[in-house]
């Protein structure tokens, strides 16, 4: 996913979306050290299959979401993009983090 910084999009929280036959379910997750933005798809919602080249999106060393990134609006297809915002952080301790919101952009839901 190609990062943008900015507060874009909606607040809406779908999990879900779907590209032709295919249904994708985004998800973050806490592997013990950061906090990750993955995908899961498949043909059916009770069928789904973990991408193997996640995760998708990672913190970035250095920058103003180097602690965590999470997804937090709905997937926008906007020409032959794909839109989602993101929450990242900076790192750890998170009650002292400094939080703010980026927008993520793919051509096809799982790379940049």
């Amino acid at each position: 996913m190609t990062r943008r910084v900015g507060k874009a999009l909606t607040s809406e929280r779908h999990l879900c979306s779907r590209k032709m036959a295919f249904w994708y379910l985004f998800y973050h997750g806490f592997d013990g050290s950061k906090v990750r933005i993955g995908v899961a798809s498949g043909t059916t919602l009770t069928n789904l299959a973990k991408y193997a080249g996640n995760p998708i999106l990672t913190p970035d060393v250095g920058a103003w979401d180097s602690g965590t990134v999470g997804r937090r609006s709905s997937i926008v297809k906007e020409g032959g993009d794909y839109y989602f915002a993101y929450e990242g952080s900076t790192d750890y301790p998170f009650n002292t983090a400094k939080w703010s919101s980026g927008l993520a952009r793919s051509t096809d839901l799982l790379t940049g």
